[in-house]
């Protein structure tokens, strides 16, 4: 009897250790996997910026149009494309992308 609680015990803790750590790790890749995109984003319209075909706040519909990106966005979680109304202010770098 005592065995059996001590086991159960055991493998109980080991659950919780690595459902946590399952968690935490899906978690980072989710949000490393939406930093991806933000800063393919934020690359691309400072390259139109500098090209000077863009003003301080750039759409995605900007960036489709002269070609700084050839495919669309998608949000790497859900898989749905980003909406070409999502923007970015590059003075204050805050970028808003809506799926």
């Amino acid at each position: 009897m005592n065995k059996k609680v001590i086991i159960l015990t055991i493998f109980i803790i080991l659950g919780m250790i690595s459902f946590a750590t399952i968690y935490k790790i899906n978690k980072d890749h989710q949000n490393n996997s939406i930093l991806v995109v933000e800063k393919e984003f934020k690359y691309q319209a400072e390259k139109c910026f500098y090209d000077a075909k863009c003003q301080k706040v750039v759409t995605l519909k900007e960036l489709y149009e002269y070609k700084y990106l050839k495919e669309k966005l998608t949000n790497p979680i859900t898989k749905k494309y980003y909406e070409e109304t999502s923007n970015i202010n590059l003075e204050t770098n805050k970028i808003e992308l809506i799926s």
